[in-house]
């Protein structure tokens, strides 16, 4: 009995000195004033409820948020009337945080111990404004459950560990190759502090898609690790823009996974384990070279690129505009029905699929629903009939195809129908 009550207070001492705490006082507040606005249709008597019942009882980490981003009531009250179904839909996995609380607390006590440098800080989930799934604000971090909540019990865990590793990380100038390796150590670190791959946990994403289609990601990454530009200017590689395309489909975050692989090629060549995750986590980025310098370092550049790379002169990179034919994607109509389309990229393996759903604002955003099944028609293309009488036909819709329930395809690049908000979802209007 002594033995066990020395071993959960080692555990505890353990917790306590990975952070300070994981808080979901947020979630029920927005909650809580989600149901208020339900009884009204005033905007001023929503604005009130979101004030008094959300804003004013915000947490440190929400406050932060607001600060940072200048939020403001009205737009969580835009955001509730605007997106209803897809908020009822996340409601249970937003709720789902506690149990994950403990779970978080493990990997927390796992990082510090195969990094004891690790720093305090606290994690807050939150309900945004879709800005952000994660945010590292000082020491804490905030994580935006309604764009990372989904249905896998285990959700939070690798977003959370991803975000607390900025918070510990060390200088980065934010030009390109810097903020690539940035972005992509909090990716590599995540994942080893989890014990579990990225690719597994995020099936079809970019690391998923990154070790399928590497070497022809890394001729385009080339063009453009040279650039310091001040502007934040990441050519489509980061933060949810447009992304590239590779080998016919558009993935977005490639810069994540360029320099997951490049940190991890590090970490793999390293023969004493605990220096090289101190030295990965501390790295100094604050210069064009030094970033140069630890890509060289890491191995995972090849032989017939080392003189490339040796040799790169940081500057502006002007871009070759290219014209791309654009056309209506994932739909067409004949005089009574939508009839949805998708043909599998060749990236992915067909093995895989279980299945292709179509998921939208027709359908309270549930990729779960099998009436919304897309069925095989031929070894790639999958298609779905549905009468046009189950339309809201004086609205425009928008919608995404999603890979066995959890998969979410962006828009290829060459769509024409995609809704201008970075979200990468399409649209559709009934004729």
């Amino acid at each position: 009995m002594e033995k066990k009550i020395i071993t959960i207070l080692l555990f505890l001492s353990l917790i306590s000195n990975a952070q300070n705490k994981v808080n979901t006082d947020d979630i029920r507040n927005f909650w809580e004033s989600f149901d208020s606005i339900q009884n009204t249709s005033e905007k001023s008597k929503q604005v009130d409820y979101i004030q008094k019942l959300y804003i004013d009882k915000a947490s440190v980490g929400l406050k932060a948020a607001i600060e940072k981003f200048k939020y403001h009531p009205n737009q969580w009250v835009d955001m509730i009337n605007n997106g209803k179904d897809q908020l009822v839909r996340i409601r249970p996995f937003t709720i789902n945080t506690d149990a994950q609380e403990i779970v978080l607390n493990k990997k927390l006590a796992y990082f510090k111990e195969i990094y004891p440098n690790l720093k305090k800080g606290s994690i807050y989930f939150l309900i945004g404004i879709g800005e952000f799934g994660g945010n590292a604000i000082g020491e804490n971090l905030a994580i935006g459950c309604e764009v990372m909540a989904n249905d896998k019990t285990d959700w939070a865990i690798s977003i959370c560990l991803h975000e607390y590793v900025h918070t510990q990380q060390g200088k980065n100038n934010y030009h390109f190759l810097s903020h690539c390796i940035t972005e992509g150590m909090a990716d590599f670190v995540a994942e080893l502090v989890n014990q579990k791959s990225l690719a597994e946990t995020y099936p079809g994403g970019y690391i998923d898609f990154g070790y399928k289609n590497e070497q022809e990601i890394w001729n385009k990454f080339k063009n453009y690790i040279s650039s310091n530009e001040e502007n934040g200017s990441y050519y489509n590689w980061m933060y949810g823009s447009k992304g590239i395309a590779i080998n016919g489909t558009t993935m977005k975050d490639l810069g994540y996974f360029m320099g997951y692989k490049i940190c991890k090629s590090y970490y793999d060549n390293a023969i004493d384990k605990t220096k090289a995750l101190t030295e990965i986590i501390e790295l100094d980025l604050s210069s064009d070279e030094k970033a140069k310098e630890f890509l060289l370092k890491s191995g995972y550049v090849k032989s017939k690129d080392l003189k490339f790379v040796r040799n790169l002169k940081f500057g502006k990179i002007v871009e070759k505009k290219v014209i791309i034919k654009k056309k209506i994607f994932g739909y067409n109509q004949n005089e009574n029905e939508v009839v949805f389309s998708y043909e599998v990229p060749k990236s992915f393996d067909l093995k895989s699929i279980k299945t292709i759903s179509v998921a939208g604002s027709f359908n309270g955003w549930n990729p779960k629903d099998e009436l919304w099944q897309l069925k095989l028609k031929s070894e790639r293309l999958y298609q779905l009939k549905i009468p046009k009488e189950n339309f809201d036909i004086s609205k425009i819709q928008t919608f995404k195809f999603v890979i066995n329930g959890d998969s979410w395809q962006n828009a290829p690049e060459n769509a024409l129908n995609v809704e201008e908000n970075g979200y990468g979802n399409l649209t559709l209007k009934i004729n």
